[in-house]
């Protein structure tokens, strides 16, 4: 979203902003892919005490799948850390040799996202894809466990990539939103008002691939998880799928009356019409945090699995 807000001032602003969100972000990606292997060895050996022990933890590293993933997975989002890193440093090198009337100036225009062109060259860089790419990147090695890795042959290629894809898509639409929100705060602003409506229409037209990724390829995974069980109303794993897909249509929803009945109502009915913007990204927001909660659950479990 940060790339779709494009290289001026309301972009500048915006990447100053989820600057801090961004190194958080990745400073959590790391640790929790280093909490995952301690933890799914204790599951594989049904032993909590192997969490620690050394000789387990090297054999699940370099002798399953799993570890291989997981060694990826962990230099994956070391290189984001480094990436995001790199840039929250030069950005605030960049802001500290500006005077320090334009550096005021450029954080105050930042946080109200309308910056002048001279305080958003003192104060900022360009936002970067490269943290979007290694992000993307980093997903990758998801593909590579859980029950996409599961199936041999084509049937496990397609399935590794159509994962792939669902992540990409996911990632694109949850990582948006904040980006989106702060995009909708500057449109209240007339001199910001033709950068932001801009990104956002770039955003809306990008989100309508994401949606339609997402569906196509949960719906392929789905298939391909629960047809060889057998649908069974009566397992908890495809209770938890199907509470999942109810969540994801709910958030699609959202998206959808945000698209097409509110965003059209800016001009006629401004203030209603961003107060239930804002409310239904802030409900997609806590609805993805949901989905999340949710599929962490569905890869501890067989498709199977009973209640």
């Amino acid at each position: 979203m940060l790339a779709l807000a494009g290289r001026n001032e309301l972009a500048r602003g915006a990447q100053a902003r989820m600057r801090r969100v961004l190194l958080v972000a990745a400073i959590a990606g790391v640790a929790s892919v280093l909490l995952l292997l301690p933890l799914q060895t204790a599951s594989i050996a049904d032993d909590p005490h192997a969490m620690l022990d050394p000789s387990m933890l090297g054999t699940v590293i370099w002798q399953t799948r799993y570890g291989q993933a997981w060694l990826l997975r962990l230099l994956g989002v070391t290189v984001l850390l480094a990436v995001v890193w790199t840039g929250a440093t030069r950005q605030h090198g960049a802001a500290g040799r500006g005077p320090v009337g334009a550096r005021a100036v450029a954080l105050g225009a930042a946080a109200s996202g309308a910056a002048t062109p001279g305080a958003a060259d003192a104060g900022a860089s360009m936002p970067s894809l490269w943290p979007a790419v290694v992000a993307a990147l980093a997903l990758a090695p998801l593909c590579l466990s859980g029950h996409a890795a599961m199936q041999e042959g084509g049937a496990g290629i397609v399935h590794a990539l159509s994962d792939f894809i669902h992540c990409l898509a996911a990632g694109f639409w949850l990582g948006s939103l904040p980006v989106f929100l702060y995009c909708l705060r500057a449109w209240e602003q007339p001199a910001s008002r033709p950068q932001a409506g801009r990104a956002l229409m770039r955003f809306s037209t990008a989100g309508h691939a994401a949606v339609a990724l997402l569906i196509a390829s949960g719906a392929l995974n789905a298939w391909m998880i629960v047809a060889p069980a057998g649908v069974d109303t009566g397992a908890a794993y495809q209770q938890l799928l199907l509470l999942k897909i109810l969540v994801a249509l709910a958030m699609t929803l959202l998206a959808i009356v945000n698209r097409y009945r509110w965003i059209r109502r800016l001009r006629s009915a401004r203030d209603q019409a961003l107060a239930s913007i804002r409310r239904n990204t802030l409900a997609e927001l806590v609805l993805g945090a949901m989905v999340l909660a949710v599929v962490g659950g569905l890869g501890l479990m067989a498709p199977g699995a009973m209640s």
